[in-house]
């Protein structure tokens, strides 16, 4: 991005010069974690309607997996409720131990507060994941 497009974008923003933006980007969404409100989450409605009150976010990444974007998880592309999120972060536990040489990756979840989701149709309530699937080449390693 130009430093003229940088500049229209607030004071904030411009401030930054690239080294903060790229520490906003890398460290953005741990710190919206940390900013999360304790309470439960609740989820209302369905994935296609639907909402989510305190969604949480999924960490950008781990031992073994990553978001699929960290612009994405800045911008809270990445909260689902509670549950799933614990749910989610037990399952990559289990796949280090078990598949120690893949990198796993997580696609868009929701808003932390659910509601419409564009492109998606559904992932409202705080109850949807989207997934990558780790593709292994001719000698067996995964890409």
């Amino acid at each position: 991005m130009d430093r003229s497009k940088l500049l229209r974008r607030g004071p904030v923003l411009a401030g930054l010069g690239l080294f903060g933006l790229v520490l906003l980007l890398r460290f953005g969404n741990t710190v919206a974690i940390a900013l999360e409100s304790p309470r439960p989450s609740r989820s209302i409605g369905t994935p296609a309607q639907g909402e989510l009150h305190d969604g949480k976010r999924l960490p950008s990444r781990g031992e073994n997996f990553r978001a699929y974007s960290d612009l994405g998880a800045l911008l809270g592309r990445n909260a689902v409720h509670h549950k799933v999120r614990d749910a989610v972060l037990e399952a990559y536990a289990e796949l280090a131990r078990d598949h120690a040489d893949v990198t796993f990756v997580y696609g868009e979840t929701g808003w932390p507060g659910g509601g419409r989701f564009e492109p998606h149709r559904t992932h409202q309530n705080g109850m949807a994941v989207d997934f990558f699937v780790p593709v292994r080449d001719r000698d067996g390693r995964a890409r």
